[in-house]
């Protein structure tokens, strides 16, 4: 039997003058929009595959690292630059941007980890508006309110990993929590939440997207050191209500956060190079990195993980 050969691609558009570094779909149109190496975004109709608007977004020596639509009271794009800043853009109706940001979040991030999207709908939005708050940079502790995990918590981790353990494919970490003691609220049940490597690119940055303000900081454990935040998804469970953060690190470590908690829940080594991507299917419960295919369970506190 001959090989399989990789497939051709349907069509190329062409237009960019230096590499394409970001993509995203127009949520309820035929349009895509690309972001390059000098800043510049381009829109382009799918249909008749030609470009239909064209703009820089971030500074030449920037470039455009991410973009990502959100569409909450109206339709917003979202760039990401590495000039330390993410910028929302106003979209019309035809789905071209505006000339000037509604916003500019000056983050201080200046990596190449690209920025993930989080939008709350329903239970979820409510349990955002009790538990997450804007905070001040000073605020964004470098966990001094750190305690350990409870101990019915590390009773039901460990009795999954037994029930488990007969699995050749299952290896789990429970890394100790760090928790914030304080109970916060957001100014708006429908704030959408955008995490980040920050301006230290080992620590994991939240940010508010509609006041611009700094949220939460995740920290790896003390005396870990897995470098870089390389890749970041942030997905929910419905059942569950609440916000799990999956982080890709330059060591290869693939880990699970709970988001409102601080809570590391899960810490695996998955690969020996740095994890470029990491995806989340629309269940929350399906997950890939490159080189392997992982199910995280937060049920049973546990990752299993196919090569």
């Amino acid at each position: 039997m001959a090989p399989k050969t990789s497939p051709g691609p349907s069509s190329v558009l062409r237009g960019h003058r230096t590499d394409v570094q970001a993509l995203c779909y127009h949520p309820k149109k035929d349009l895509l929009y690309s972001g390059d190496a000098d800043g510049e975004a381009k829109l382009w109709d799918l249909t008749t595959e030609r470009a239909l608007w064209s703009q820089r977004l971030h500074a030449t020596h920037a470039g455009i690292t991410a973009l990502h639509f959100v569409t909450c009271n109206h339709s917003t794009l979202l760039s990401q630059g590495r000039d330390g800043a993410i910028k929302q853009w106003d979209v019309s109706a035809e789905g071209t941007l505006s000339r000037v940001p509604l916003q500019v979040i000056e983050t201080g991030s200046y990596n190449f980890c690209r920025m993930a999207v989080y939008v709350p709908e329903g239970p979820a939005t409510n349990l955002l508006h009790q538990q997450a708050s804007p905070s001040s940079p000073e605020d964004m502790s470098d966990n001094s309110h750190a305690e350990a995990i409870k101990p019915q918590h590390k009773i039901d981790a460990l009795a999954a990993m037994s029930d488990m353990a007969n699995c050749n494919q299952l290896r789990t970490e429970l890394a100790s929590s760090i928790c914030s003691e304080e109970d916060t609220t957001v100014e708006t049940a429908n704030a959408a939440l955008v995490a980040i490597a920050g301006h230290d690119p080992a620590v994991l940055e939240l940010w508010n997207l509609q006041t611009g303000a700094p949220m939460k900081q995740l920290h790896q454990p003390e005396g870990v050191k897995h470098g870089m935040c390389m890749a970041v998804q942030l997905f929910n469970q419905p059942a569950r209500h609440t916000l799990y953060a999956l982080v890709g690190y330059e060591d290869g470590e693939v880990a699970v956060w709970d988001v409102f908690q601080g809570n590391l829940l899960i810490s695996k080594h998955l690969h020996d190079e740095p994890v470029m991507a990491v995806a989340i299917d629309a269940t929350g419960e399906g997950a890939f990195s490159i080189t392997h295919i992982f199910v995280y369970a937060p049920a049973k506190t546990s990752l299993m993980t196919y090569t």
